[in-house]
């Protein structure tokens, strides 16, 4: 079975010990990083590149959310989960229209953390009453739905690509970039969109003008 690999930034170092413990157990998971200073987690994490980051949301120097604008253009590929003591909802909205996959209470169950990253590794959103809240509340969502289609230059060229049919390594080879980085604007683009596969990505293409039927 193919190991899920998990990149830790924690500053309470007694409980990044044990967190690491646990999710070392299953199977699954394999910690490629774990630490408690943010700034040397962000330079780690380029070199591991894996496939989710967790981050403590309060996190001192870099904050939670300055590590995930960091994360996101670094390394786009890795999916992202942030998670907080005390959860407030404009805190995970702004989370998610930064790009992150879920939100989830420090106090939350074992069991709903290994699910959380085991679905964003898969390239979806774990969707828990956290973010959902966040996102039902209508002054969130407006600025959610508004922000979600802003599209970088390169993600609407990959995206324009894709409608073309062109598969991960035709593009990078293209663009002159890693089949990886190109999968990391993929799922960037799923998220932004709401699409879930590649028909949806289309339609969207279609809807906002990016390409002709």
């Amino acid at each position: 079975m193919k190991q899920i690999t998990i990149a830790i930034s924690e500053p309470d170092r007694l409980f990044l010990q044990g967190i690491t413990a646990l999710l070392s157990e299953e199977k699954k998971f394999r910690i490629v990083v774990a630490e408690c200073a943010a700034a040397r987690f962000l330079k780690l994490l380029p070199l591991a590149q894996p496939q989710v980051a967790l981050l403590d949301l309060h996190s001192p120097g870099p904050s939670g959310l300055q590590a995930l604008q960091h994360i996101r253009k670094a390394s786009p590929q890795t999916a992202v989960v942030i998670w907080s003591k005390q959860p407030q909802a404009h805190h995970i909205a702004q989370c998610l229209r930064l790009g992150a996959q879920s939100f989830l209470d420090k106090a939350c169950a074992l069991e709903e953390l290994s699910h959380a990253l085991r679905q964003v590794a898969a390239g979806g959103i774990f969707e828990n009453s956290l973010v959902s809240q966040a996102l039902n509340s209508e002054k969130h969502r407006a600025f959610f739905d508004q922000q979600k289609t802003c599209l970088s230059p390169r993600e609407e060229e990959v995206l324009r690509m894709l409608c073309r049919q062109k598969t991960n390594r035709e593009i990078a080879r293209q663009l002159e970039l890693s089949a990886r980085t190109v999968e990391g604007h993929r799922k960037n683009l799923l998220t932004k969109t709401g699409a879930r596969n590649l028909a949806g990505l289309v339609l969207f293409a279609v809807r906002e003008g990016l390409v002709s039927c």
